[in-house]
């Protein structure tokens, strides 16, 4: 999908240095539930439930990757629903994400932190997933126009707002693969399906662009045996468990 245009709560790009907190609010939109381009802005969403249509919490990289966005999700359940392709929460500034206690779903990506730092606690990310061109290897696009995946992390592009690190914290993080063609309804009102089939389907899918704007990951014994062999890493990635480290390129 691309960027929504409609937000039922949007900041940015003015007015500047904002803080939004959001608490106990149910927000249902055929657009997207939060966006976000205010430099140097942090918003916090507790206890909510989102179901959108477009991005369940999205930013944009219009103004470059340096404006500075924070962003904390605690105790949520975020659901992108839109059957052509929708992202639960996309992050593709240099800021920080924090996810904890959650349930992240989207209909392509649960999360995805193109970069920046992304810290996942505590919590579910979820997917259905969908085939397209750059999940067999074409440059990434704007938006969620990426690989399909539970979280996705880093960039293929060359574009210049995308040119950042990616570093990623991952604790007691779980993923689930929703059966293809399940009832998106259904899903919102709790009903979680198992995809079991993994043929170019990850849970976790990491790419680094260049030896500067790699992505690095760690992530804890739990988050490691919750992920088995559901990943790939392409390009400059590290990963470090407490048992190993791997290093791609």
């Amino acid at each position: 999908m691309n960027d929504p245009v409609v937000s039922v709560f949007a900041l940015g790009p003015t007015p500047t240095n904002s803080y939004v907190e959001l608490d106990e609010v149910d927000i249902t939109t055929n657009g997207c539930g939060l966006y976000s381009q205010a430099s140097d802005s942090h918003i916090v969403i507790k206890n909510l439930t989102i179901n959108a249509g477009g991005y369940g919490v999205g930013t944009n990289a219009n103004n470059g990757p340096d404006i500075n966005v924070s962003m904390d999700i605690i105790n949520s359940e975020i659901n992108a629903l839109d059957a052509s392709g929708a992202c639960g929460v996309l992050f593709n500034l240099n800021g920080t994400l924090n996810i904890e206690d959650s349930k992240v779903y989207g209909t392509q990506q649960g999360v995805f932190g193109r970069l920046g730092n992304i810290n996942i606690k505590n919590s579910e990310i979820s997917y259905t997933y969908y085939d397209n061109d750059q999940q067999n290897g074409a440059d990434w696009g704007s938006g969620n126009l990426a690989p399909s995946a539970a979280l996705l992390l880093g960039n293929q592009s060359s574009s210049v707002g995308y040119q950042a690190p990616t570093v990623a914290n991952l604790e007691n993080v779980s993923f689930v693969k929703v059966e293809e063609n399940s009832n998106v309804e259904t899903l919102a009102d709790g009903e979680t399906v198992v995809d079991e089939t993994s043929d170019n389907k990850y849970y976790l899918f990491a790419h680094g662009y260049s030896e500067e704007n790699d992505v690095t990951i760690t992530m804890d014994e739990t988050t490691a045996t919750n992920l088995g062999d559901e990943y790939l890493y392409k390009g400059f990635v590290s990963v470090t468990t407490p048992s190993e480290t791997y290093f791609s390129h």
